[in-house]
């Protein structure tokens, strides 16, 4: 709700006679709120302020304010904290706890899934749907984030639901209702309610304290000493085809889906008037989309495919081509490429060039890496499992998640093990499935899937054009930046696990002097699990230009 900016339509300090009205007013929208709360909070013998805002969706929204830090704000009759209030009484709302790899998905502005909550042992304590309700990150009571439940207890513990969004989200820290405050960290709140219980799909690893300090980890830091949550996550989200990424992006105030809509398609014409005579036919959709579609989004617009009411590109390109604007064909298995547009077409000769579409043509007239020499395809990357026992598979086999499980089914179907949602295990079953000295007659699909993935080794499937594809142990290393001072006051930035997507570093360095002037060298990898690789290492604080080179250039 407040990932982008609002308006203050007015900013009043109120008299000591309508805190009291708003004490009131408060108790009747949430009468779970107790007095001594909202003495603490909105104190009547201190500055309060009410400020009425509009928001980016157009929503009107009244929030109360006490020493300039937001504490309450009231949408459509529902009374949320905000995450200052959060800090100072944990419990005023129920809270759900989750890992600290969600974090940064719910402050770019996604919902809780239900696949992303660590369930306690005891199972959830009682709720209702609409309820008001916050977000806390494994280890600490800080609250990270703010919203209502989008469902209720029962149906998860009674209905056994375990897919679907638990969490609409309204408010993160480090959002703009947060930044209308003193702009604090979170304190460190250390969780004495059950920490030591143990967690469905949770590590021991995150029982760690997580206060300011580690929630404002840099990039690096967290996907290292993640990993293995990741990792785990990503085994299950893979298995069921109902249960989607752990957290999806939900109809939020900066990304509904009709603006979307239509700014995914501005853009897409744009990029097709003004680069599409220049682009040599055909090219692939990820290029044309990194390279020309991107560059056409204004700055301060963020174009996401998957917000929009397409979900996948693969959809966007078929209406286009239903419009006969374009022909696309599937040139390798799910990889697809544009291969004619009709420049004729009505909708390109009605359609008029958005100004800040053309500012940006301006400017990367004369700025943007186009005019460098770049030829670079990325490579085509799954995730696969290798076999490891050879009973069910030939032992070293590398399977995609779709393969895997169309193998189980095909087993057991073929030997009449189903019941329904159970599948009755054979001897060959019980031996890939089940640990030693152990005894189950049956297990449910997912159970059954869950350990047999579970003692595969996750590997990742690289191809690259003209190559034949290589197996690497793990999931693909992320490209990560960091900026360091070196020296009285300068910074260097430094950008490691590049030459792993097979760009040419060489070129990458000149490329980079010739942009923006300045020192640009390569310095081997100080990773044992990278020896051979070269870090590129750039002089001052260069990640925004580095990062938009390898998004809109190298489609990174």
């Amino acid at each position: 709700m407040f990932q982008k900016p609002f308006k203050v339509k007015s900013n009043n300090i109120v008299k000591k006679s309508e805190k009291k009205k708003i004490h009131d007013e408060l108790r009747q929208y949430n009468p779970k709120l107790s007095i001594e709360t909202l003495q603490d909070l909105l104190p009547l013998k201190e500055d309060v302020s009410v400020i009425k805002l509009c928001t980016y969706s157009q929503d009107i929204v009244t929030v109360y304010s006490h020493k300039k830090n937001p504490t309450f704000f009231v949408v459509n009759k529902l009374v949320l904290p905000t995450v200052y209030a959060m800090w100072k009484h944990p419990d005023l709302v129920i809270s759900f706890e989750t890992h600290a790899s969600v974090n940064s998905k719910l402050k770019g502005g996604a919902d809780l899934m239900l696949p992303g909550v660590i369930v306690p042992k005891n199972g959830f304590k009682p709720f209702t749907n609409g309820q008001p309700c916050s977000v806390r990150v494994t280890g600490s009571k800080a609250s990270v984030a703010v919203g209502k439940t989008a469902l209720d207890s029962y149906s998860i513990e009674r209905e056994n639901v375990r897919t679907g969004k638990l969490v609409n989200i309204m408010h993160t820290f480090e959002d703009h209702l947060w930044e209308l405050g003193d702009k604090s960290s979170p304190p460190v709140i250390n969780n004495n309610e059950g920490d030591d219980d143990e967690l469905t799909n949770d590590d021991k690893s995150d029982n760690v304290k997580l206060g300011a300090s580690n929630i404002l980890q840099s990039v690096s830091t967290r996907l290292s000493d993640e990993r293995k949550d990741v990792r785990d996550d990503n085994k299950r989200e893979n298995i069921y085809k109902d249960v989607g990424d752990v957290v999806s992006g939900g109809k939020n105030a900066h990304s509904d889906f009709a603006s979307m809509d239509d700014l995914l398609k501005q853009c897409f014409l744009s990029a097709i008037i003004l680069y599409g005579k220049k682009i040599q036919l055909p090219i692939l959709y990820s290029t044309f989309y990194g390279r020309y579609v991107m560059k056409c989004c204004p700055d301060d617009k963020c174009l996401d495919v998957k917000k929009t009411t397409y979900k996948k590109a693969s959809t966007f390109l078929s209406y286009m081509q239903e419009e006969e604007l374009i022909i696309v064909e599937e040139t390798n298995r799910g990889v697809e490429s544009i291969m004619s547009i009709d420049f004729d077409h009505d909708m390109l000769r009605t359609f008029e060039i958005p100004s800040w579409a053309n500012e940006r043509k301006e400017i990367g007239s004369s700025s943007s890496a186009d005019q460098y020499d770049i030829e670079y395809t990325p490579p085509e990357i799954t995730t696969v499992y290798r076999v490891t026992t050879p009973l069910l598979f030939q032992k070293g086999d590398s399977l995609s998640m779709a393969d895997l499980r169309g193998h189980i089914t095909k087993y057991v179907r073929d030997n009449q093990l189903n019941e329904g949602r159970n599948v009755q295990l054979d001897e060959k079953l019980s031996a890939v499935a089940l640990n030693k000295n152990e005894y189950a007659p049956v297990l449910s699909w997912a159970e059954l899937i869950d350990r047999i993935v579970d003692k595969m080794t996750v590997c990742h499937k690289v191809v690259f054009p003209n190559q034949e594809p290589s197996i690497r142990t793990g999931y693909p290393k992320k490209i990560i930046f960091n900026v360091s001072k070196k020296g009285s006051n300068k910074k260097i930035t430094v950008v490691k696990n590049l030459e792993l997507y097979g760009l040419d570093v060489e070129n990458l360095v000149s490329v980079i002097q010739k942009m923006i002037s300045c020192s640009v060298k390569l310095q081997p990898s100080d990773d044992k699990d990278s020896s051979g690789n070269r870090n590129l290492q750039v002089q001052g604080n260069q990640i925004h230009i580095i990062r938009n080179l390898l998004i809109g250039q190298y489609c990174c």
